[in-house]
């Protein structure tokens, strides 16, 4: 599993850094308005459950892989807390837009954390069986492109 997430964010580091030059890397996936919407939707509503400190409505827009790694809304949202502190307490963010890497679909989001810093935070969705959408993962990029 560790592996595998360091294999997907050496590669979306490296798309990161080429598709600003080259969007050959990353396309547009094939989204309605309303998907993007729902997918941002749901970020959103993760954002402003990490700002209410409520875990239980966090872990609930995980993945069934997340919620199988932590086990626990108290478990996932002290991780949140110690890892990506940017996104448990964002002083702003921004959408940028959606794209496909390999199939997956990249939700980009420029925040600006509490210390005034602004990252790049790439969230992988999932779409399930109920075609409702849930985060597969989330990885923070500083400015330099270095993983955080």
């Amino acid at each position: 599993m560790r592996s595998s997430l360091s294999a997907l964010v050496i590669l979306l580091t490296i798309i990161g850094a080429v598709a600003t030059v080259d969007r050959t890397f990353a396309t547009p996936p094939k989204l309605t308005e309303s998907e993007v919407a729902k997918i941002r939707s749901i970020i959103s509503g993760q954002l402003q459950a990490f700002l209410s400190d409520d875990a239980q409505k966090a872990f609930s827009y995980a993945a069934p892989s997340i919620k199988e790694k932590f086990k626990t809304p108290k478990k996932f949202l002290k991780m949140v807390r110690r890892y990506y502190f940017p996104i448990y307490r964002p002083r702003d963010f921004e959408f940028r837009p959606i794209q496909m890497v390999d199939d997956k679909i990249i939700q980009p989001l420029a925040v600006i954390g509490p210390s005034g810093v602004q990252e790049i935070v790439l969230y992988s969705l999932e779409q399930q069986p109920d075609h409702s959408w849930k985060i597969g993962s989330c990885i923070m990029i500083n400015s330099l492109g270095e993983e955080t």
